[in-house]
């Protein structure tokens, strides 16, 4: 079974028209991160439910205006994502729940 993840609780995730980086404040720390877009689009779908990397890869690709819809190859989105999601984890942004 896939590893699961979802956003940290309280987190906002503000990314504005044009930008390629999103702002996220955490109000348990206090703090604010900048992230990619790719890491803004993970944490906005993560806030919805629990998901998978390759949940989250196919949503990507379903998204005609995503940050990830130009990689043809889908092992390649799926290793940017999970490099993404190990990221994001490890900054407490993001929490594996299963």
């Amino acid at each position: 079974m896939a590893a699961l993840h979802v956003t940290a609780a309280g987190l906002v995730v503000r990314q504005w028209p044009g930008e390629l980086t999103a702002a996220v404040f955490f109000p348990d720390t206090v703090s604010t991160h900048l992230v990619n877009g790719l890491a803004g689009a993970v944490l906005e779908i993560a806030a919805k439910r629990a998901v998978s990397a390759q949940d989250i890869v196919s949503l990507l690709d379903a998204a005609p205006d995503s940050v990830d819809s130009a990689a043809s190859d889908n092992g390649a989105a799926l290793q940017r994502v999970e490099e993404t999601i190990t990221g994001l984890v490890a900054a407490g942004l993001l929490r594996r729940v299963a």
